[in-house]
């Protein structure tokens, strides 16, 4: 009895949440970035627009050939989301998600919104990531606003290099590391090839590491 209770409840929110005739009030944009791990690709989609979340629903498309998704590392703003909040299947990858109480939840703007990893099947090969066109999109915030969902559609290159470095304070300013030098953990370094910046952040002992489209890199820290 109480497990029909519950599926009554949960039903009556996600009607209440998403609904096919409720007019979009705005466009929430996803900006993707990508970088590699090893023999996996992950995918980071920031978002800057609203700063909590109740519920949003939203569909993928990508290329089965190339990628395989790695449905046990699918997170939202670095929190691990289960199984039943999403539907993956070869080439399409649906996500439905409210909040365990269906209660606004703060959004860190500054980290990815949506991070999904993919195996690598073909590593010398033109892809693609793109919002999927037959799934409805919504994004749903404190105010119970119903926004719609856009994304940058671009081709993925997976002939990716690599980018390695650490961060440590020069304090005599000779461009030599010294033994003793400061670790800067934490600081995010901006990677920006005159097209496109990604952000990636130093680990405790102050290295960081991008998969990046080849090309020519300035770097920089904040």
């Amino acid at each position: 009895m109480k497990k029909h209770i519950y599926l009554s409840l949960l039903l009556m929110v996600l009607t209440s949440l998403f609904s096919p005739m409720r007019a979009c009030q705005d466009t929430v944009l996803f900006l993707p970035q990508y970088s590699f791990d090893g023999d996996e690709l992950i995918v980071e989609l920031y978002q800057t627009q609203k700063t909590s979340v109740v519920g949003f629903q939203v569909g993928f498309l990508y290329d089965s050939n190339v990628l395989e998704i790695d449905s046990t590392s699918v997170y939202t703003n670095n929190l691990h989301l289960l199984p039943s909040q999403f539907n993956s299947q070869p080439g399409r990858f649906l996500i439905l998600y409210v909040s365990n109480s269906a209660q606004p939840v703060a959004i860190d703007i500054t980290k990815p919104f949506l991070t999904l990893k993919f195996k690598i099947l073909d590593n010398q090969a033109t892809s693609y990531f793109v919002l999927d066109p037959d799934f409805p999109t919504e994004f749903n915030a404190e105010d119970l606003s119903s926004s719609c969902i856009s994304m940058t559609n671009n081709l993925l290159d997976i002939n990716f290099g690599t980018i390695i470095g650490y961060a440590l304070l020069d304090a005599d300013n000779d461009c030599v590391a010294e033994p003793n030098s400061r670790i800067l953990k934490d600081w995010k370094v901006i990677l920006d090839n005159g097209t496109n910046s990604y952000v990636r952040t130093t680990k405790t002992d102050g290295s960081y590491s991008a998969g990046l489209p080849k090309g020519n890199y300035t770097v920089s820290l904040v």
